[in-house]
């Protein structure tokens, strides 16, 4: 999926259609919501995102130096490359996904899962051929970007008040599927990767998070200690991530090289696509 939707839009197209909403005179909404996409990721990034994600967030006080981080050792095997891809992988991906079709798909969702036996072969060759050469295919970076509120009530002429949602075709899901099964397990398997991190972890989540944080204050309270929670809310925690941070770690930390870490420096780059605005 795209982690910076709201970037996807840079030159966005807007379907209007009888349940679109109406502010105003045509186009108004279109309009709006463009300016605010771009004034949004210019004062989070300083200079926009094109320059790099992160690297210079307008309230950080060393906004005129690059960020550096220490280097932890690493102890294990490189990934230099990926294990390719056979047709029967591509079929369980495809069979555990959702019937839900993007109108970026060339063929529906539907009709990918129906004729598995005749299409698996030419995703799989299609996913060797991106694992081979190090790059995601710039056709399926494309998402359909869709606002929808934040909750109910907020006020809906106000771009401020939407979250953007974006919806990949669905060779594009495989793609990131096939890579992550292959990516996951060189990560899990390095003491650099950290122990208490429980978003996008099998078997973890918010729950196990909670009950971690407890069970550390209660024990400290059990022996006469005293606890400080300090809690960090980043607004719009995805724009501001730094891309470039990220392949440093990974290459330093867990030894992503070579074809991998190719592929990963080509996944972000020209993403874009048209955003939809619907009546909710």
């Amino acid at each position: 999926m795209l982690e910076n939707p709201w970037s996807a839009v840079g030159n966005p197209t807007f379907a209007l259609g009888p349940s679109g909403l109406n502010f105003g005179p045509s186009g108004l909404v279109s309009i709006g919501i463009h300016h605010f996409l771009l004034s949004n990721l210019t004062t989070v990034h300083g200079y926009g995102y094109e320059m790099g994600i992160g690297d210079n967030i307008s309230a950080a006080p060393q906004s005129s130096v690059r960020r550096t981080f220490a280097v932890r050792q690493h102890l294990g095997p490189p990934l230099s490359s990926f294990e390719p891809v056979t047709a029967e992988e591509v079929r369980k991906l495809l069979s555990g996904i959702p019937s839900k079709s993007s109108p970026l798909d060339v063929l529906p969702c539907s009709l990918l899962k129906s004729c598995a036996h005749v299409l698996t072969p030419v995703i799989a060759r299609l996913a060797n051929l991106s694992l081979q050469t190090g790059k995601f295919p710039v056709r399926y970076k494309k998402a359909q970007v869709l606002p929808l509120p934040k909750k109910a009530g907020l006020d809906s002429s106000q771009p401020a008040n939407y979250r953007p949602i974006s919806n990949l075709p669905t060779v594009s899901k495989v793609l990131e599927r096939l890579v992550l099964a292959r990516l996951r397990p060189h990560l899990l398997s390095f003491a650099n990767f950290s122990q208490f991190q429980s978003a996008y972890r099998k078997g973890h989540s918010t729950e196990t998070a909670l009950l971690e944080v407890l069970d550390e204050v209660f024990t400290a309270a059990n022996d006469k200690q005293v606890t400080v929670l300090i809690g960090l809310d980043l607004s719009a925690a995805f724009d501001t991530f730094d891309h470039r941070l990220l392949l440093d770690r990974l290459r330093l930390e867990f030894v992503v090289t070579e074809i991998p870490l190719r592929w990963l420096q080509s996944y972000p780059v020209h993403q874009d696509g048209p955003a939809r605005i619907t009546r909710h």
